[in-house]
């Protein structure tokens, strides 16, 4: 009993912290895009939110690390033995750890091939030396991440998630301060891109230290088993499709609208994508705690409540998604111009980036959905697809279609792959729940 009472607290605690911690994220993150805006030109500015979202593409295999860790650490905790448990703990650590090697060779070797003319005007010869100095921190910051979304995984498996929330909100105010120390001393791509990408999971290696310092005595001596590596690595591709797909979606927008209609261009769709991911960071922190109801009640074969918290889980889900995209479909360009002092946003962009937000945040929340019903196998690849078909459309159509046209194009496929055939698995699924309600009560 006590062991239940202390796992609640636990659970009350992690959701506590994770949503300050991810409000506060999200407001210094809306605070200081401003500052850098105002200290940096448009070019600079765009510049920066392009390497930032070829970051979060580098990251796309780390993004199901954290789920990863959690579920084999936490499989092996269950098992109550301590072997079990350095095997799984060093399987995921090894995955991390691979992927951090393989991506800082890949971009050693760009950076030597000369990887900023992709960033930079060609007539701007200090840009790129900003440049190159903003991808080697990059680099940092993917590295850095990786180790992150490990030590985040495996402190859930204890139920220590409010400490990775706690750092996460103390890193959050320390890539402030480095705005604003950056504003004042060093406005540079490289400074600010320091400061408000690589501050807060350099902040996490502390977390990451005291871990390790706590929990030598399990995790030494090093155990590795081929076969538990690539369970673990199979476990992470399957995690890692759908959050892929919608990385690709919004980054690859970003990064090839910088490099096909310049850096301005990349300011305007950086600057959107930035505001799509704070807003979607509010939903999710809503929606968090709801979703282990649904798969309590899946779980428990509880069909009336299920089919209730459904209905009422999808009800909020487009209220709340619509809440914050109706006001980008109407003022996306003034939201743009007043906030990052953006003055080449056109009101015909308005739609296509209020479609873009409720695509990219309505998909995340029915794959999340169909996650807590067991039924995702089919919507992780839709979501991976439509990533692909987007982002491949939009190189491909470059050449025919101007930044607009080419916004609908990622859109479409975005709808059409992924969020639409979504609906109706969610429609399906809930008919059936009632069908198989009606028939129970018929019995009674």
């Amino acid at each position: 009993m006590l062991g239940f009472r202390s796992s609640e607290r636990h659970l009350a605690l992690a959701y506590a912290t994770a949503g300050v911690s991810k409000i506060a994220t999200a407001l210094i993150q809306i605070l200081a895009l401003p500052i850098i805006a105002r200290a940096l030109d448009v070019e600079r500015l765009g510049a920066m939110l392009s390497i930032a979202a070829f970051a979060s593409i580098l990251t796309i295999f780390g993004q199901g690390l954290s789920a990863t860790a959690s579920y084999t650490v936490s499989f092996a905790r269950s098992q109550d033995d301590p072997r079990k448990i350095s095997e799984a703990f060093w399987s995921v650590w090894c995955l991390g750890l691979a992927a951090a090697v393989i991506i800082t060779l890949a971009g050693s070797i760009a950076l030597l091939l000369g990887i900023e003319q992709f960033f930079a005007d060609s007539s701007d010869a200090l840009n790129r030396g900003e440049i190159r100095m903003a991808l080697v921190a990059m680099l940092f910051h993917v590295v850095l991440y990786y180790g992150f979304w490990t030590i985040e995984g495996v402190r859930a498996a204890y139920q220590e998630n409010y400490v990775t929330n706690s750092f996460g909100l103390l890193a959050s105010i320390c890539a402030f301060a480095g705005c604003i120390v950056a504003s004042y001393i060093s406005p540079s791509i490289s400074s600010f891109y320091f400061a408000l990408f690589v501050l807060p999971p350099a902040a996490q290696a502390i977390n990451m230290i005291l871990f390790l310092r706590k929990r030598r005595s399990i995790i030494l001596p090093l155990n590795l088993r081929k076969a538990g590596i690539r369970e673990a690595g199979v476990r992470l591709l399957s995690y890692s499709k759908a959050q892929s797909g919608l990385t690709l979606h919004l980054q690859g927008a970003v990064l090839f609208s910088s490099h096909f209609f310049g850096l301005s261009a990349g300011a305007v769709m950086g600057g959107m994508a930035r505001l799509i991911i704070q807003m979607h960071g509010f939903v999710m922190t809503v929606f968090n705690p709801i979703l282990p109801t649904i798969t309590k009640a899946y779980a428990s074969n509880n069909l009336a409540d299920l089919k209730k918290r459904l209905t009422i889980t999808l009800m909020l889900a487009f209220i709340i998604v619509a809440s914050f995209t109706i006001p980008i479909g109407i003022f996306g360009d003034t939201i743009l111009k007043i906030w990052l002092s953006l003055d080449n946003v056109s009101v015909e962009y308005n739609l296509p980036f209020a479609l873009f937000a409720f695509g990219y945040s309505m998909s995340h929340l029915l794959y999340v959905i169909l996650l807590s019903l067991n039924s995702v196998r089919i919507a992780s690849w839709r979501l991976l697809v439509s990533g692909l078909s987007g982002v491949t459309a939009f190189y491909v159509f470059s050449e025919f279609f101007g930044f607009s046209g080419l916004l609908w194009v990622n859109i479409t496929a975005m709808l059409l792959i992924c969020l639409v055939p979504s609906m109706i698995s969610l429609f399906l699924l809930t008919r059936q729940i009632s069908s198989r309600l009606r028939i129970s009560q018929s019995h009674l």
